[in-house]
């Protein structure tokens, strides 16, 4: 009988998902619910948060978009940076900033989120 070894699925999937958190760079912190506005080619696109770092985003949009293309993310009023996507499953995306982001930043960006998330 064959064991399916996708998501979720036996003791190699999790051990290689429990590593790969472990070695991440920044901690990931859950802000779905949230929503940002991306520039890209002079077309503004909606991006629905799912998790923010210092090093960069993860969300859906139905933008057109390419792994190594930049963009800019509007992460808040008046707080615009570039972007490049990482990796593309379907509507779902992964970006980094070019630069990391300040512990303040952070910490502005995410109480920015938590307000949107509980007025929407």
């Amino acid at each position: 009988m064959l064991k399916f070894l996708g998501r979720g699925g036996g003791d190699a999937a999790q051990e290689a998902t429990a590593a790969a958190i472990k070695d991440r760079k920044a901690k990931r912190h859950n802000v779905t619910g949230a929503k940002i506005n991306l520039l890209v080619d002079s077309n503004l696109y909606i991006l629905h948060l799912k998790d923010l770092s210092a090093l960069g985003l993860c969300g859906m949009t139905d933008a057109p978009l390419a792994v190594e293309q930049t963009v800019i993310a509007h992460l808040a009023e008046y707080d615009q940076l570039p972007i490049q996507i990482r990796w593309i499953r379907r509507t779902l995306i992964g970006a980094a900033f070019f630069e990391r982001l300040s512990e303040e930043r952070m910490e502005r960006l995410l109480r920015v989120h938590a307000r949107r998330r509980s007025t929407d």
